[in-house]
């Protein structure tokens, strides 16, 4: 259930829907930044996201939203009411409850909200979707659209499906109005519980919305997914002792056959993935501890400072101190 006072923020009218109440037109909500109005449809930028795990909001009210998509992964959720959108050239209607999951670039725009309609957008990118979290699921993976439609985001593989409806469910919505609660009362440890509440959500959403036919699944291609996860999995875990010979050794294969395959899969190489973990490990040591800089670059293993500021800010796009930073106003 939305906390009360959540609920009252949510119904207040925001600047954009005082506007479109009165107007009756559709008014731009996100600054230039966030968008590339080069393209045939506009394309909402992932800057939107900044260093949050998850970024949510209201979808605002009184006008419709126009054609658009993202290059990023978006979840919306029919907090109350009704409404109708069209996604890829598709009629669909989003009930009370309901979730739709998108993909990147999948093109949708939103019919007119009315006064008592709140649509909830919840957006994503793949990193969100780690290797780790992806190997915990080890329950029927492969009976799964679900599982699939977020091993191919982890992958930044093309889903040809590009959406995927949920209908109303008890468990599922009340973990959603969790993770919602958490993000807008802004208590303590927030960013750790919403973070959590997310990896929840999506373990509930696989549970809940198995494949109805297994048997028309290609159980061979799902086996070797299964395989190339828990390879994703060891560099991410040893990324600081782990090399492409052992791991070769261990799943029974050369180490040219591993390489390929890590990049034909991931797009990219096995030493990239190494600095990929070993960045992830740093910057969960920046938003959860107070350890200083030169501890957490000897404790991810990295023992020159000047690289690691380099790689740091090549991936993360801001020094460790400024992410820091960041990471302690969300």
């Amino acid at each position: 259930m939305i906390d009360k006072s959540v609920m009252q923020q949510l119904l207040s009218f925001s600047p954009i829907e005082n506007k479109q109440y009165q107007n009756k037109h559709f008014y731009p909500d996100l600054a230039n930044k966030y968008l590339n109005k080069n393209q045939q449809v506009l394309v909402i930028k992932h800057k939107l996201l900044g260093h949050r795990p998850v970024y949510i909001s209201k979808h605002n009210r009184f006008a419709p939203y126009p054609l658009h998509q993202h290059n990023f992964v978006e979840i919306n959720y029919m907090l109350r009411g009704k409404r109708q959108q069209i996604i890829n050239g598709i009629k669909i209607n989003l009930l009370q409850g309901d979730l739709l999951l998108m993909d990147k670039y999948c093109q949708h725009q939103i019919g007119r909200l009315n006064k008592s309609d709140l649509l909830i957008n919840l957006v994503f990118n793949n990193q969100n979707i780690s290797f780790n979290f992806l190997n915990q699921l080890n329950m029927r993976k492969k009976d799964s659209l679900v599982y699939e439609f977020l091993l191919n985001i982890s992958l930044k593989k093309h889903n040809q499906q590009s959406f995927i409806i949920f209908p109303n469910n008890a468990d599922i919505t009340q973990t959603m109005d969790d993770l919602i609660n958490e993000y807008y009362l802004h208590r303590t440890y927030s960013t750790a519980i919403i973070k959590n509440y997310f990896d929840i959500l999506l373990a509930k959403i696989i549970r809940y919305y198995p494949i109805p036919d297994v048997s028309q699944i290609d159980r061979q291609h799902y086996q070797s997914e299964k395989q190339l996860i828990n390879i994703l999995h060891d560099i991410s875990k040893n990324y600081q002792t782990i090399t492409l010979t052992k791991l070769a050794q261990k799943y029974n294969c050369s180490s040219s056959y591993l390489s390929n395959l890590i990049k034909e899969k991931t797009g990219s190489n096995f030493a990239q993935l190494k600095v990929q973990s070993k960045l992830a490990a740093a910057a969960s040591l920046l938003s959860t501890t107070s350890y200083l800089i030169s501890q957490i670059c000897e404790m991810v293993g990295e023992k020159n400072k000047t690289s690691f500021y380099h790689q740091f800010q090549k991936h993360y796009h801001c020094l460790p101190a400024e992410y820091r930073r960041q990471k302690q106003y969300i």
